[in-house]
């Protein structure tokens, strides 16, 4: 995580470089996260205080000893409270990175059970949780001979916690009427990126005058309307460039854009290479 691309247009960053694995603790930050997705997954704890995670169009509030499965290519945002900083920490890895040693003692572990959605951890589920992750930081600032060796069996440690755990996980939340009511219009948005969807029918999807709706969806998503609505096509655009044979004009029209020029810029912006750009970057990567 090395290399980043900011893109002015949605305030926020495209990571499209990983390291293998890495681990880092979280104590200062209290303004509004970026938004960002990349191809590698990332697990956020909470060790303590709050912090809200706007996934796709499902919003989570994370508290003390609970974390949020981000796979790779999920859409989010975080949002802390300046009066309350969040102690968390962040993990993230490639799926080369842990196939090799995970894959023949849990087949399929990454496709049935790391998926997306929060987890909360109690009593000494959470201490042996969060016990494994200080581990975790400790081998990687060591960083000696043994360290990577170490980290795969920490790492299955804290698999195997999260696969217990499994039942425990969610996928949405009791949320107050007004934050449902924004959640219903983002999830609307999510469905039919396709689609020609205004700012208006937006907000009447979720009973709102226009101008009432742009604020709160702000509030509640960390977005704005346009924003949010451009990174979830060029999500979809990214996808479509990697898993078939559409021209770039094609999988413009097909994502929602009017005008291919238009999706061009939109793409780099958000990207930091042109639609070819990236389809050639990742045929070469021989994924």
């Amino acid at each position: 995580m090395n290399q980043k691309v900011f893109d002015n247009a949605r305030n926020g960053f495209y990571r499209d470089t990983v390291k293998d694995f890495d681990i880092i603790f979280k104590d200062k930050e209290v303004s509004m996260g970026s938004s960002h997705y990349h191809p590698y997954f990332e697990i956020c704890c909470v060790k303590k205080g709050q912090c809200r995670i706007f996934v796709d169009h499902n919003l989570f509030f994370v508290n003390e000893g609970e974390i949020v499965i981000l796979p790779p290519s999920t859409l989010h945002r975080n949002q802390y409270e300046k009066e309350m900083p969040a102690e968390r920490i962040n993990l993230s890895f490639t799926q080369e990175f842990v196939e090799p040693f995970l894959r023949p003692l849990m087949p399929n572990f990454l496709e049935k059970t790391l998926v997306f959605g929060k987890m909360s951890f109690f009593g000494k589920q959470r201490r042996d949780f969060f016990y494994v992750l200080d581990l975790l930081l400790k081998e990687k600032e060591r960083n000696d001979f043994y360290s990577e060796l170490n980290i795969h069996g920490l790492i299955l440690t804290l698999f195997a916690l999260i696969g217990r755990n499994g039942n425990n996980i969610k996928n949405e939340e009791l949320i107050d009427q007004t934050t449902a009511l924004v959640q219903k219009s983002a999830k609307f948005i999510f469905e039919n990126y396709a689609q020609k969807i205004t700012l208006d029918e937006a907000a009447g999807i979720a009973g709102m005058c226009s101008t009432y709706f742009s604020r709160k969806f702000m509030e509640v998503t960390g977005y704005g309307f346009k924003e949010y609505l451009t990174n979830v096509r060029i999500k979809r655009s990214q996808e479509m460039l990697t898993t078939g044979k559409l021209t770039v004009t094609q999988i413009a029209f097909a994502c929602g854009f009017t005008d291919a020029n238009y999706f061009g810029d939109a793409f780099r912006k958000c990207t930091g290479c042109s639609p070819r750009e990236f389809r050639k970057k990742y045929n070469l990567s021989g994924k």
